[in-house]
Order: structure tokens, then sequence, then C-alpha cells
């Protein structure tokens, strides 16, 4: 047997030397051409979608976080200590804020700063920025001092900066993003004005989010694509060139069909929120392993094995993706659903009222009391404790309604079905749970919770639209409080 394949290996090399350009020769230029041409079109569109997507998710995320900076910026406040050159205390908090904000979301920077103009001459005053303890304690960056309120970063900017930036704060309502250059490395800046409410200009608030790892991660994935391309043409060549000198039509009908039943999972799993990649193996038809199709298929077995790792990874990176989208909505104290998760349940409420999929339901507004009291006095930690156990009591009494904390301490609650039906009992059972609190002398003061509630109902005294609805709850909770506090004196 393996005299006569060395013949028939002698009879096709003198066949192919017969011909000025063979086949055989063409048929492996062209394989190699034509794989490699395939591989790095499939690499370079799907290079382009993965940039994207990552650019993506630094702008939504550069998109929170300015968004969320900017909810806690007090207008006035900040341009009156523009004006002084005086830090307010607010003005301190937000500096403490965006201290924090630059260490938990890693961003190179997050500044406010003020463009002047006066006369011809442009300049750019810092307000504030956010820092790294550090940076905070050193005063320095870089062997430079670190500016503060009122210094003019004119001298620190590149020609043409100021007059940009300037007429930027003119017209900055929205979020504008932008990819620059700078000592540090290439960044993803996000840049939003700060305006009045008659719309007066104040300041510019911009965040930063440095593309190094993006950029990374392109190098690697062009070298990966390069090695990939050349690989599998050479493998591809190869295995050509090979078939044309073994029997191949048989072996390749087993072939085809092993790899149609992966295609048909393929496309059966196309769509799908769950796919169990454990399933995507290539099933090994029973072909000879010592001849050129075996090496085929055993090429077509690693590589569907690379694909499945492939198709895992990106459904991973899918699925912390999402991680991080729940992240945004939950409140990283209590654990229950924030602000931004009560904006998106609002709009959703206010579509199911638009089509008549709800008709009736309340909003309860709760305000933790004496909680500056307890910070003072016993320290942040244990004022977090009050917060967490008046959280752990709203949920345990409202058990069939959402429940926002919207604030250091205010709690929403949007009672709905039975909750909203037995509204009054569960106020009695939450009021009852305050009493007990307070008359039990073995709690720690910042134990014995105390919270004011208040209660408007849709459609009922006028509350016919959101605003209005919320604006009553939060006057009743108010109201309460002021009976409570009454109460006390008494």
């Amino acid at each position: 047997m393996n005299s006569n394949i060395v013949s028939d290996r002698n009879d096709h090399a003198n066949t192919e030397s017969r011909y000025k350009n063979p086949l055989s020769r063409s048929i492996i230029i062209g394989c190699l051409l034509f794989t490699f041409f395939i591989c790095i079109l499939m690499g370079i569109i799907s290079f382009v979608q993965f940039r994207k997507k990552m650019m993506k998710q630094f702008e939504d995320h550069l998109k929170y976080i300015v968004t969320l900076t900017a909810e806690r910026i007090d207008v006035d406040d900040l341009d009156e200590c523009i004006q002084t050159r005086q830090e307010s205390e607010k003005f301190k908090i937000l500096i403490e804020y965006m201290d924090q904000v630059i260490r938990t979301y890693d961003l190179d920077s997050i500044v406010i700063i003020r463009p002047v103009k006066d006369g011809d001459n442009y300049d750019v005053m810092q307000v504030m920025s956010g820092l790294l303890p550090e940076e905070r304690e050193g005063q320095s960056l870089r062997g430079v001092k670190v500016p503060v309120l009122g210094d003019s970063l004119k001298d620190f900017l590149p020609p043409g900066f100021p007059e940009a930036v300037y007429a930027e704060l003119q017209d900055c309502h929205d979020i504008h993003f932008s990819i620059s250059k700078s000592d540090l490395g290439r960044g993803y800046n996000a840049v939003k004005g700060i305006y009045k409410e008659d719309g007066t200009p104040v300041a510019l608030l911009t965040a930063a989010l440095s593309l190094e790892f993006i950029d990374k991660t392109m190098n690697q994935y062009i070298y990966i694509v390069s090695v990939i391309a050349v690989v599998l043409s050479v493998i591809v060549t190869i295995c050509m060139t090979l078939w044309l000198k073994r029997r191949v039509t048989d072996p390749l009908g087993l072939i085809e069909r092993s790899a149609q039943k992966l295609t048909d999972l393929a496309v059966s799993s196309h769509g799908k929120k769950e796919v169990d990649t454990d399933k995507f193996l290539f099933e090994r038809p029973n072909v000879r392993t010592d001849d050129e199709l075996g090496a085929l298929t055993d090429s077509l077995v690693i590589m569907a094995n690379e694909v499945r790792s492939y198709v895992h990874d990106i459904l991973t990176a899918e699925s912390k993706v999402a991680e991080l989208g729940e992240l945004a909505n939950k409140d990283a104290l209590t654990g229950i659903r924030n602000k931004t998760a009560y904006d998106s349940e609002i709009k959703k409420i206010e579509g199911d009222l638009l089509s008549g999929q709800l008709k009736e339901f309340a909003l309860a507004m709760i305000d933790l009391n004496y909680l500056k009291k307890i910070n003072d006095n016993y320290g942040h930690d244990k004022g977090n404790i009050s917060i967490k156990k008046l959280c752990h009591m709203v949920c345990t009494v409202f058990t069939h309604s959402p429940v926002f904390r919207i604030g250091g301490d205010e709690f929403v609650v949007l009672l709905k079905g039975s909750d909203y039906q037995n509204y009054e009992e569960l106020l009695a059972d939450f009021n009852g749970q305050l009493d007990a609190l307070a008359k039990d002398d073995s709690l720690d003061p910042w134990e014995k919770v105390s919270a004011a509630i208040g209660v408007a109902y849709w459609g009922k005294d006028g509350n016919n639209d959101i605003a209005t609805l919320f604006k009553s709850a939060d006057e009743n909770m108010y109201e309460n409080k002021v009976k409570m506090k009454a109460a006390r004196e008494d």
C-alpha cells in the first residue's frame, strides 16, 4: 500500500512538471490568498464592531458619571463661589464627592472650569477638580502645584484652547464627547455645561477616561487576528494540497454532515439569551486519521473548540455588561433600587397610565429623622446603620410594592395592589414598629429609628400628574414630620 502511495505521488509530480502553471499550484496560491483575505476581512469587521461597542460603553459610562455629578451641583452656590473666590460648605462637599467619583469610577480626571473673556483675551479659571488622596494631601501633580478655585490655567493649556472652551460654554446643554491627546496618553472626554435657570452659563463640567485599555486591546487583537489569518491560511493551503492527492468524496461528505450539525445548532441558538456553549462540539466523522482528510478533520475540531471558547468569552462579556447595568440601578448602601431606577419606573408608570394598564396607585415619601444629628454625634457609619435599618423596615412592611432610595435619607414607595388597598393597616404597622423602637431602652440611639411618612393618591386631591403627586406626598410627609416634632416638644 505504501509503495502505491509513493507511486501515485511520483506520477503526480511528473504530471505537474509538464505544465508551466500546474493546477495544483494555482489552487494552492488561490486558496492561500482567498483564506488570508477572508480572515483579514472578518478580523477588520470584528475589530470595528468590537471597538464600536467598547467606545459606546465608555460613552455610557461617562454620561452616567457626568449626569450624576451635575445633579449634585447647586448652580447658584457654585456661581457665588466663583464670583467671590470663596469656598462654601456645599462647594467643599462637592469637592469631596468628586474625589470619591474619580476613585470609584477610575477616571483620568473630573474637573469644573470657568472659561472667561476679557476684551479680546481669553482665559480658563480653575473651579474644582477631583483628586486622588495622594494628590489632595500633597497638593502637587507631577511636580506642579494643584490649581485651586480662581487660579488661571492658561499657561497649562495649548494655544486656542481657552477660545474653544469659551465658545463651547455658550451652548453645551447636552453632553459632548471627544478624544484628546496629552502627555498622559489618549483620553475620552465628556463635557457638559452648567447653567442657571435663566440660561446664564456658569462653568463646564468635564470628565475623562483613559483609552489606554482600548488601545492595548486593539493592538493585541490585530496581532492575534494576523497570526490566526496566517495560521489558518497555511493550514487550509496544506489541506487543499493533500486533498488533490487523496480520495476525498466520501470523507468530505462525512465532514460536511458533521459540520452541518454544528451549523444547525448555531442557527437554532441564534437570538437566544442563554446558550449552552458546551453543545458546540464538532462531532468527528469516521475518517482515516493517517491521511490528509484526517488532518483536516482534526483541524476543524480544534477550530470548533476555539470558536466555542470565543462564543463563551463573548457571552461572559455581555453578562458582565448586564451586571454593570444592574449595579447602575442599585443603591450601594442598602441594595435596593436607586434614583436612576426610580426615574425609569416613573417613565414605565406614565406609559401604563396612558395605555390604561394602570388605573390606581399611590406614592409614599419616607424621610429618616435625626440623620444629621446621628452623623455628627456618632459618625457616618452609625448613620448608615440607621438608613439600612429604616430601609429594611420599609421593605418588610410594604412587601408588594417597589421601594427606592432617592436621596441620603429619603425613600419612595410606589404603592400598588394589596399594599395600595391596605395602606392604612400597613401604615399602622409601620408606625407601631417605630414606636416600639423608640421605647426600647436596650437599643443604641442610632438603632431607635424615627421617620416621617406621607402619601398621595393618584387621581385624588388634584394629583393628576407625577410631579404633582410627588410634591403632594412630600408635603404630607413634611406635615407629618412637623406634627412629630410638636409632639416631642409637648
